[in-house]
């Protein structure tokens, strides 16, 4: 993943803060990342999650709903059934990678205070 950064010059750069909230709150919950990662490999239909995931249908559209408004998943309709896909599968990939290598680096910091963002 290349080294992105927020452009402090840049008009829209008060508001992008706010956006990125709004997107890792759509993936603050455990069974939606679990939605995530399951679309990394490949598009699934909302039966594909119940059985997958253990989780009644109402639940798992609500969360599909969650992600789909957030822009990081799209629905195609197969009939009567409801087919979803990751719309960026590398990015989403790298961003929950360095997830990992964040509680990787914490666990290995041992007390979350040790953690430094310029040791990463």
């Amino acid at each position: 993943m290349g080294n992105v950064a927020y452009n402090t010059k840049d008009p829209d750069a008060t508001r992008r803060p706010t956006e990125a909230a709004r997107l890792l709150a759509a993936m603050a919950n455990p069974l939606r990342l679990r939605i995530i990662r399951q679309l990394l490999n490949e598009p699934a239909c909302v039966t594909d999650f119940v059985d997958a995931l253990g989780v009644d249908q109402p639940k798992v559209s609500q969360h599909l709903a969650v992600l789909r408004t957030a822009g990081l998943i799209r629905c195609r309709a197969e009939g009567r059934k409801r087919c979803y896909s990751a719309i960026w599968p590398e990015r989403l990939r790298d961003l929950l990678g360095c997830v990992e290598a964040l509680l990787a680096a914490r666990a290995g910091a041992g007390e979350t205070d040790d953690l430094k963002c310029n040791e990463l």
